[in-house]
């Protein structure tokens, strides 16, 4: 049996480097492995199409992010700028076949900012749901309403009151991992796996990378801040 590697890379915002170095230490090869980009190619940076033609040579599955999801659907939101307007239409093109969320070797959810546990109760009336079934719930909902839901996986971000659901692994973007365990400290983050590249050291360092591996159900991550990488 042969055990596919994926590498989860997100929130590279227009600068193309948070992607090709990731690509670069991980040694990715995209004919043997698989590449999953977890959300928001376009603002801040100005290389969005670089981004994307980086992605789509290496064979990358795109999900929405909260600000690829803003764009597709003509929302304003901080901070577009006009060099955004531009990529739109590319933009539909890339990912007009995009998902919400997906599941990794039957039992990693990735979703762009996480899947709460205020939204399964919402969504579910049991505790404990097939990670196959809560996928296909969420990918069922129209994009609108996805995007509506302040606690849903193109917004959320964890805190003490409204934890993550638990009961299966998860890798996504969207908050800086600084930020989050600086907020529900002292909770341990034994499941949930953020590859946000953004820090307060060294985000505008040319080297600057983060990201999640994953073999057989087994979740790394991978930060150029971090000594040794593995966190």
């Amino acid at each position: 049996m042969i055990n596919i590697r994926t590498i989860i890379i997100s929130d590279c915002h227009g600068r193309p480097e948070l992607i090709t170095n990731a690509l670069e230490h991980s040694k990715f090869d995209k004919n043997v492995d698989r590449l999953v980009f977890a959300g928001d190619i376009v603002d801040i940076g100005y290389q969005e199409q670089q981004c994307s033609d980086i992605l789509i040579e290496n064979k990358a599955e795109i999900l929405y992010g909260n600000h690829d999801a803003a764009m597709f659907l003509g929302d304003r939101i901080w901070p577009q700028q006009w060099h955004d307007d531009i990529f739109k239409e590319n933009l539909f093109k890339i990912m007009k076949n995009s998902k919400i969320a997906i599941v990794i070797d039957n039992s990693v959810l990735v979703t762009h900012a996480g899947y709460s546990n205020s939204l399964h109760k919402d969504l579910f009336k049991e505790e404990d749901v097939d990670i196959q079934n809560i996928v296909r719930v969420i990918n069922r909902f129209p994009l609108r309403l996805v995007y509506e839901w302040k606690d849903g996986p193109l917004w959320y971000r964890p805190t003490k009151d409204n934890i993550w659901y638990n009961k299966c692994s998860q890798v996504c973007g969207h908050t800086p991992p600084g930020y989050v365990e600086s907020m529900i400290s002292p909770l341990k983050f034994d499941n949930f796996y953020m590859v946000d590249p953004y820090c307060e050291n060294n985000f505008n360092s040319p080297n600057r990378y983060r990201y999640a591996e994953i073999i057989n159900g087994r979740t790394k991550v991978f930060d150029s801040n971090k000594i040794g990488d593995l966190i």
